[in-house]
């Protein structure tokens, strides 16, 4: 289930905040956004929304800033959302994450319209935010493509990756009766991808070898036809210089 996220000013109009009273809030550490981007992008989530009157609250019962900002710390209001096993979640975004895998803005975006991968949190206005483990997951395809496995093929592995991601963070997700069907079936298919990816060694290391051998003939025929030119042009150069001495006048 994707979550819902606000950028700021989607926050702005769903909270009925100024801007300059979220400034002053966020500045003076009483209110903080849901969470960042690993770019520092902002970003808030509907229970930002419910936090705001809280906050406020304090404020019309004569608590200063400082104060309010205490009582935030005594009572554990999360300064970014957790997963279950405590863990900070890190997001990034389109670019980002882009960055990360050295794979292209409009890959990511084309993937997830065929249903490859799936942003977990977003905004109405489009602005999407992909887990931190989504770096793996790019070089994941990439890899997959590169063993000529194609979208769909690529699909279930995909799946496969997220399923260990959320036995890791969050083991009580499966029952064991699951865990114990699921990971034999999870072995074979890796073992599928061991397979095509010593299958695509192989073949790298034939063409490497072909290739090795390819550049030194190319230099051997360069360095001949190379010869070749030399020799033509000394011989058109002694040409020349006998065509000129039997122009010159002979001296008596």
């Amino acid at each position: 289930m994707v979550a819902q996220i606000f950028e700021r000013e989607e926050f702005l109009k769903a909270s009925g905040m100024t801007e300059e009273r979220l400034s002053e809030w966020e500045r003076d550490g009483v209110f903080r956004p849901a969470g960042y981007t690993e770019g520092k992008i902002p970003f808030y989530d509907q229970a930002s929304v419910e936090e705001l009157p809280k906050v406020q609250a304090l404020f019309d019962f004569g608590y200063s800033s400082d104060e309010v900002r205490k009582i935030r710390k005594k009572v554990g209001l999360p300064e970014e959302k957790k997963s279950k096993n405590g863990k900070s979640n890190k997001f990034l975004s389109v670019g980002e994450l882009a960055d990360r895998t050295g794979v292209s803005i409009r890959t990511i975006k084309y993937w997830e319209e065929k249903g490859i991968i799936d942003s977990e949190v977003r905004s109405e206005g489009g602005f999407r935010l992909y887990p931190s483990g989504f770096v793996t997951v790019c070089k994941l395809i990439r890899g997959l493509q590169e063993f000529g496995l194609k979208l769909d093929e690529i699909r279930p592995f995909v799946e496969m990756f997220g399923t260990i991601v959320k036995l890791e963070k969050e083991p009580e997700a499966y029952t064991p009766e699951e865990i114990v069907k699921l990971a034999p079936e999870m072995t074979e298919k890796i073992s599928a991808i061991e397979k095509k990816a010593r299958s695509f060694k192989e073949s790298a290391v034939e063409w490497e070898n072909y290739a090795e051998g390819a550049k030194k003939k190319l230099a051997s025929f360069r360095s001949h036809a190379e010869k070749v030119l030399r020799k033509k042009a000394k011989e058109a150069e002694e040409s020349q210089e006998l065509q000129i001495s039997s122009t010159e006048p002979q001296k008596d």
